[in-house]
């Protein structure tokens, strides 16, 4: 690669790169580097062009993303003339998505998820080669160290580009033992992992051509982040094959390699390899596909050469376990070009949403797709393991010291109380109004819900005050073996449970739902993402097919312009509008009635999302419940109180409104706006008498007066502090 750089290369550094220490003005995120990359390709200007102040204004104000931000960060032109200066001289090389020398390979593949910029060092043209991943989470046993080094070294005499991510042991041994062998190695790391100097070997192998260094992040960009997908996610665009080691139960994946592999499992050629007893990983991977190591063959000096370790004994019968998306090298989407001779192309997302019903107005999907059917869930499905997706962040639960955390205690005695655990005869699990009145009687007493759980007396006590039958509670409560297995499941599968009281619980949902606010959320995804300011679009179960196509381009500009949109329900729409904030790398909390959270993990945008931190599933209701038993009314309610604003799509007269759209949106017509399609329904015309906004096509996501939004549901009293500071005894 030749510097000095190009001007496009530079001018998308200042927007983009870390440097360090940065304060005032935060670099362009992916999602807002393609939507001034799509502005400036519309305008028929390049990001050279961004020197222009009247180009920076005009783009800052079409965008949204700020004048004084956009012209802060191109200001930086000092910082990054000396950062340059030091990267030149230590041999790292840069290139932006325009220059002709960026990988083929993570264009083609990527697309418009492509890093706008990739750091380096080593020998460029190994990239676009293929090879063979070796892959695993942090914690492994020695016999897989040992194995990975012979596996890369089998590879690396056969030919094959070892392929690995990080600088964690699986990815070392895989580097040293390849270079020994002299083969050929490409290393997906990221930031400041550029930095750590290098041994002797692995110079010599640079300076030979043999190896290659890239990251996404800067050399300078020295940010301690707990996940970083993307580097999972590049390895796994650039390999032919993945082998993938399996180590111990509790494990960190830091580079979110395994939930990579589950992406990508349908497009490329994936092993197991396993040293002592599998885990439930290894068990997932072999059901989607994956083969187990002994059946792998090589070839080298032309004789073959089998593997064969140990077999995966006991492994789970495939039964109904959905498989996953095959990733689509060829999709039909336009990906960004910034090179030299062209002029960019649209950054749409790829398309990857699968609604019942598909809208050629707004995405088109390859001939050669299968559209698959839904189906209703099965037992089976419930009961299989569904994979750990990277992201994922609310409270786990270490079983084995449950009674040492006191919001565990908490968390059990809610959940003993009020949540489904399948086969309830005897008695139903309390409503949220008759454990509301319980939670209430604790905290005028000074206790905590987890005193209820060895204190017959306060359990008399708390029964008589709040009107519920004494045996009930007692019933409920013991249930905790039950209990007990089913945290361990869902701690397995990447769930979060947070409770009334929790810190995490939303302020929003406790405030305004008050004594109807549910005890206790189930979700998955990053929680922070239920604080964000967000647009809820909501509707009853069947919209004009115009408007649905309306509300699909409101949730694109809204996730473009960085705002969070809220879905609720399993219905058309909201599946479709899920999509369609996938698509432009934007942000959704959809809320469901029941507690089918492990949909979240069958479909590869669904898995990445939530390894990007872009999604987040909550409910009310929790996964042992049976499927009819979820109180539909809340979906509404969860939903508008999460949002600062509200889209009332209005639906065929003889639409069923199972989910309670309707009522929301009465309860705010104030911050409602109203998309209405050829006809309007008595909702639609009371919500015009009130006073709620109709929605125009392109109009700018304001905030709504919130002044009239101030009374309670239902006309409620103002909500009870059910555990005030400095109870938690």
């Amino acid at each position: 690669m030749a510097w000095p750089l190009s001007d496009d290369t530079n001018v998308t550094l200042l927007l983009c790169a870390w440097f360090g220490g940065e304060r005032e003005h935060k670099p362009l995120t992916l999602a807002e580097y393609n939507l001034l990359a799509t502005w400036l390709h519309h305008n028929e200007y390049r990001p050279q062009d961004m020197v222009s102040g009247s180009c920076v204004e005009n783009a800052a104000k079409e965008t949204g993303l700020g004048y004084g931000r956009i012209s802060g960060l191109l200001e930086r032109k000092i910082s990054l003339g000396f950062h340059l200066e030091e990267w030149q001289r230590r041999d790292f090389w840069i290139l932006g998505r325009g220059d002709a020398a960026y990988p083929k390979k993570i264009k083609q593949s990527m697309k418009s998820q492509a890093p706008p910029v990739l750091f380096g060092t080593g020998e460029v043209t190994i990239i676009d080669q293929g090879g063979t991943a070796i892959v695993g989470p942090e914690g492994v046993t020695q016999y897989s160290a040992e194995s990975v080094q012979m596996l890369a070294k089998l590879y690396a005499e056969s030919g094959q580009a070892i392929i690995v991510a990080g600088r964690q042991s699986i990815g070392e041994n895989a580097v040293k033992s390849a270079v020994d062998a002299e083969g050929t190695v490409i290393w997906a790391l990221q930031g400041s992992e550029l930095n750590v100097p290098l041994e002797k070997s692995l110079r010599r192998s640079r300076a030979s051509g043999q190896t290659v260094l890239l990251s996404s992040r800067s050399p300078a960009d020295e940010r301690l982040l707990n996940k970083e997908p993307r580097v999972g996610r590049m390895l796994m665009t650039l390999c032919d094959s993945v082998v993938y080691m399996d180590s111990a139960e509790i494990s960190t994946d830091r580079y979110c390699v395994e939930s990579a592999v589950f992406e990508f499992i349908g497009s490329r050629k994936c092993f197991v390899h396993v040293g002592g007893e599998p885990t439930e990983s290894a068990f997932q991977l072999i059901n989607y596909g994956a083969e187990n190591w002994k059946e792998e063959r090589l070839e080298v000096n032309g004789e073959s050469l089998e593997v064969q370790p140990d077999v995966i004994e006991g492994s789970p019968e495939h039964s109904d376990v959905s498989q996953p998306e095959p990733a689509q090298a060829d999709e039909s989407d336009p990906e960004i070009e910034l090179n030299e001779t062209a002029t960019p192309q649209s950054a749409d997302q790829e398309s990857s949403s699968e609604g019942e019903l598909e809208s050629e107005a707004i995405h088109t999907k390859p001939d050669d797709e299968v559209k698959q059917e839904p189906r209703e869930e099965s037992v089976a499905d419930r009961e299989n393991f569904i994979p750990k997706v990277a992201g994922i962040q609310g409270e786990l639960f270490e079983l084995e010291e449950e009674w040492a955390d006191p919001l565990v205690g908490d968390v059990r005695a809610v959940l003993q109380l009020c949540a489904f655990q399948k086969d309830e005869t005897t008695y139903s699990p309390l409503e949220p109004a008759e454990y509301n009145r319980i939670a209430s009687f604790l905290n005028q007493n000074h206790k905590r819900p987890r005193f209820l759980l060895d204190d017959h007396a306060l359990v008399q006590e708390a029964a008589k005050s709040a009107n519920v039958d004494v045996d009930r509670i007692q019933g409920l409560l013991g249930r905790s073996i039950k209990l007990g297995f089913s945290l361990k499941e869902w701690q397995q599968k990447g769930f979060w449970i947070l409770v009334i009281g929790d810190e995490q619980y939303p302020e929003k949902i406790q405030h305004g739902m008050d004594d109807k606010a549910p005890p206790f959320l189930f979700g998955v995804g990053d929680t922070s993402l239920l604080s964000s300011d967000g647009l809820a679009i909501i509707g009853p179960d069947s919209v004009p097919a115009s408007s649905l196509v309306k509300a699909r381009k409101a949730a694109g500009e809204a996730a473009d312009k960085g705002q969070t949109v809220i879905v609720a329900g399993h219905l058309k729409m909201a599946k479709e509008l899920v999509g369609t904030v996938q698509e432009h790398s934007g942000r959704v909390i959809w809320v469901l009635h029941d507690g089918s959270l492990e949909q979240a993990f069958k479909e590869a945008h669904h898995r990445q999302a939530l390894s990007e931190n872009r999604l987040v599933i909550i409910t009310a209701q929790n996964p042992k419940a049976p499927r009819k038993s979820g109180k539909k009314e809340y979906v509404g309610f969860l939903a508008t109180e999460l949002a600062n604003d509200l889209l009332y799509v209005d639906g065929l007269k003889s639409s069923r409104d199972q989910f309670a759209m309707a009522a929301v949106a009465l309860e705010r017509p104030k911050i409602c706006r109203l998309l209405t399609g050829p006809n309007i329904s008595q909702t639609g015309s009371q919500l015009e008498k009130l006073g709620a906004r109709p929605w125009a096509d392109g109009e700018e996501n304001t905030d709504a007066s919130h002044e009239d939004d101030s009374t309670p549901i239902n006309g409620l009293s103002s909500r009870v502090d059910l555990f005030s500071p400095g109870t938690n005894e």
